[in-house]
């Protein structure tokens, strides 16, 4: 095992050890929180599957949803990429790219390998 690995090892946490909602959060992100606890982490893997995927360019949260077909989906798949990202499964890359679809400039993210 190299030293890349032993880092990442540290690093790396399972998205399933981050709190599914704040204590002052309302009663039904409370309870949404429960019901997506089982989708949780699939969701967070094929997310993660496709920034990798996506090399050095990386992706933003909208673009792995979209390729996940997650974005169709009741599935919140910006708190996942959020929760990768504070995992340490992800990294932002400092750059912002235009949504063409929405205007909006979105972070974008690649897995730490491509640093």
């Amino acid at each position: 095992m190299d030293e890349e690995d032993v880092f990442r090892r540290r690093t790396r946490r399972p998205v399933e050890d981050l709190p599914l909602f704040r204590t002052h959060d309302p009663h039904t992100s409370q309870d949404g929180a429960v019901s997506v606890r089982a989708r949780r982490g699939s969701q967070a893997d094929r997310l993660e599957v496709a920034i990798r995927a996506a090399g050095a360019a990386g992706l933003t949260a909208y673009e792995a949803g979209e390729i996940t077909g997650l974005v169709d989906t009741a599935s919140c798949y910006w708190k996942r990429v959020s929760e990768l990202h504070a995992a340490g499964r992800i990294v932002y890359t400092g750059v912002d790219r235009l949504m063409q679809a929405t205007g909006d400039r979105q972070r974008v993210f690649i897995t730490p390998e491509w640093q």
